[in-house]
């Protein structure tokens, strides 16, 4: 996968201190580094997501559904997109929607 932007290496998430663990453990090694004067943890949670949704989609694997949409009316700026429809989870949104063609692609 390629990083358009050449900073994936360097995200909130990257560096020693990341691994995916149960939450009981998570509060339990928080609470224990806060009794000892250590810095609080962050929650980066969200711009993960954001680092890790622009490199799927400049990588082609999902459509943003503003794109979607967009593309669908002929128009080419994703800037003002918003039709304030959501899916009704039956899955057949994304058909077609790949910029390569291929089925399957996920929408955001």
């Amino acid at each position: 996968m390629q990083d358009d932007t050449d900073k994936i290496h360097r995200g909130v998430w990257a560096g020693d201190r990341f691994d995916i663990v149960h939450a009981g453990v998570f509060e339990r090694e928080r609470d224990a580094e806060a009794m000892q004067g250590l810095p609080p943890w962050l929650d980066v949670s969200d711009e993960v997501l954001a680092e890790v949704e622009t490199a799927w989609v400049s990588n082609d694997y999902v459509v943003r559904k503003a794109e979607v949409v967009l593309q669908d009316a002929g128009n080419d700026s994703a800037d003002d997109a918003n039709d304030g429809t959501a899916s009704d989870g039956g899955g057949d949104e994304d058909k077609g929607d790949r910029k390569d063609g291929a089925d399957g692609a996920s929408e955001l």
